[in-house]
């Protein structure tokens, strides 16, 4: 695989960690269903204003476009919504390290609908990689909280949202290689859907909205934009099965950027465990 592909999912899960911290500041000054309202619809007309300079539409394919649309239902549109709920129950650590099954999701599905085949040191490095931020989950409280087991359901319908993506926007690639166009047309349906369902979730309720809260969700949705664009033009250089796993290092970032910003980590042999586990899988799979 490409070192630029390497690169890539590395400042992916940089970003998407760096998100889940930002996200922490906006959480106290509106509520997720309204900072989805913000968040998205930041990237998405910072992508669209950009068009002229970075899309290319030659060769334009009606069936990569609808394939792409149908992915920005849930990517990355359930999948902030879903993590920003996760994000205020549960805390940044927990509910990121949470999405530790979304490469396995994602590495299944490309093994049955991609046809991707791994060697046995990339199968040890993926379920070092799982097993690592598997261990950055343990802790269960935020906040002096310790939050309800069905909460789980909230990051892990994210992970399964996460894992899924990758796979169908590669198809869409095959068909039309303009990842740059594929991340608009998903951003333009997530903001949709963002916007609607922050106003229809606060349809009875009085809106607060600050000024602080606009931008510190705004600051999370280039984190997260920027994000998913990384990943998606690793994806047109490299396979699902290497790229999502890298991409799921990201609870790492996580937790030394909640370390320096947020000041409530705790390191225990668990923590030290993940990082280590995590690092050193990352370190195997660009080896192999």
């Amino acid at each position: 695989m490409p070192l630029e592909a390497w690169f890539l999912s590395l400042a992916a899960a940089f970003l998407f960690g760096l998100g889940f911290v930002v996200t922490q500041f906006g959480l106290r000054h509106l509520t997720p269903a309204l900072g989805a309202v913000f968040s998205m619809p930041t990237a998405a007309v910072l992508f669209w204003a950009a068009a002229p300079v970075f899309a290319d539409f030659s060769g334009f394919d009606a069936d990569a476009a609808a394939l792409f649309a149908v992915v920005g239902l849930f990517f990355p549109a359930a999948i902030t919504l879903l993590t920003f709920e996760a994000n205020r129950l549960m805390g940044p650590y927990v509910s990121g390290a949470l999405g530790n099954l979304a490469p396995v999701f994602a590495v299944a599905a490309a093994l049955v609908f991609l046809g991707e085949v791994l060697g046995a040191a990339q199968w040890i490095a993926v379920a070092v990689i799982v097993a690592g931020v598997s261990c950055l989950s343990l802790r269960r409280s935020w906040q002096q909280q310790a939050w309800s087991r069905w909460l789980m359901v909230l990051p892990l319908g994210a992970a399964l949202c996460r894992g899924l993506g990758p796979p169908a926007l590669k198809i869409g690639l095959d068909w039309w290689p303009q990842p740059y166009v594929a991340v608009m047309i998903c951003y333009a349906v997530s903001a949709a859907v963002a916007i609607s369902v922050g106003l229809w979730r606060t349809r009875n309720s009085e809106r607060h909205i600050t000024r602080r809260g606009i931008c510190w969700f705004a600051g999370v949705g280039l984190c997260n934009g920027f994000a998913v664009l990384s990943w998606t033009v690793a994806l047109s250089l490299g396979p699902v099965s290497l790229i999502s796993p890298m991409v799921a290092s990201y609870p790492v970032f996580t937790l030394a950027l909640g370390a320096a910003f947020l000041g409530r980590t705790a390191l225990g042999f668990p923590q030290i465990a993940g990082v280590l586990l995590t690092v050193g899988g990352i370190v195997l799979l660009i080896g192999v």
